[in-house]
């Protein structure tokens, strides 16, 4: 998944230490009954919440989706690389580049997601694969931002099993980088993948600075974890900053800020 998500809910760690603060005040007879209640309401408020997601990606993926593995467990990636190339007007082009392998005869599709806070919809194209399904979604996930959210299905059927594929997307996103002092942009790990790299271009007028990477798990945006060493650069004579990622973590999001 490629997007400009911007987080904006306290994260679920926050309210299970309220809870356990309040517990620690009741009378020690009462507490551990209740500490019980409460981890229960909260396993339970998980699960649903997982629940509802997985029936929310199956009716938009099909019904080989799962969650908390990869988004379909028969598509591994060797490379995902993402290059999104900015302009002065905050619209953007990305071009996504996948190197994949179709591990079992099931694996018919490959996805992607973008996410946008642009109004106008993104152009969507393929270089290598004529075959595309795009449908807007509608969920939007708590705690995350209200965007426009467009999945983009590839058939891959007639892949040759067990061997490296390419394919590409393209996107074109309208009037979504247009923050005056700072900016955002994302991926999100959605299948298994042994290495992302991110590109960011800019405009010789608008050069991003002072970079900050970080990640989250993506059902739980609020908790993330600043990346202090990060293998990326800046590659001044291209104006492009390029960022690798090993082995990200499924259903991770990886995000870089920066100042213009």
């Amino acid at each position: 998944m490629s997007n400009t998500d911007r987080n904006a809910a306290p994260p679920p760690g926050n309210l299970f230490a309220l809870l356990m603060s309040l517990i620690n005040r009741l009378p020690q007879w009462l507490s551990i009954p209740f500490s019980i209640v409460i981890l229960a309401i909260l396993a339970y408020w998980g699960a649903t919440s997982e629940a509802t997601k997985l029936a929310h990606y199956q009716k938009i993926f099909g019904s080989d989706t799962t969650i908390g593995t990869s988004l379909f467990p028969s598509v591994e990636y060797e490379i995902a690389e993402y290059t999104i190339e900015l302009d002065n007007g905050g619209n953007a082009d990305w071009l996504l580049n996948f190197q994949f392998r179709r591990l079992r005869k099931e694996a018919v599709y490959l996805a992607d997601m973008i996410a946008s806070s642009g109004a106008k919809e993104p152009l969507i194209i393929s270089d290598t694969h004529g075959k595309l399904q795009i449908i807007k979604d509608p969920y939007n996930p708590p705690g995350h931002a209200t965007l426009n959210r467009y999945v983009v299905k590839l058939d891959i059927s007639d892949a040759t099993l067990d061997q490296p594929t390419s394919a590409k997307i393209r996107y074109r996103t309208f009037e979504n980088f247009r923050g005056s002092t700072s900016e955002w942009a994302g991926i999100l790990a959605l299948q298994t993948t042994r290495k992302a790299i991110v590109k960011i271009k800019f405009t010789p007028e608008k050069i991003g600075r002072e970079f900050r990477f970080s990640t989250n798990p993506f059902s739980a945006p609020k908790n993330t974890t600043i990346i202090k060493n990060p293998k990326a650069e800046f590659i001044t004579a291209e104006r492009t900053l390029v960022w690798e990622i090993e082995n990200p973590r499924l259903n991770y999001a990886y995000g870089v800020e920066w100042q213009w």
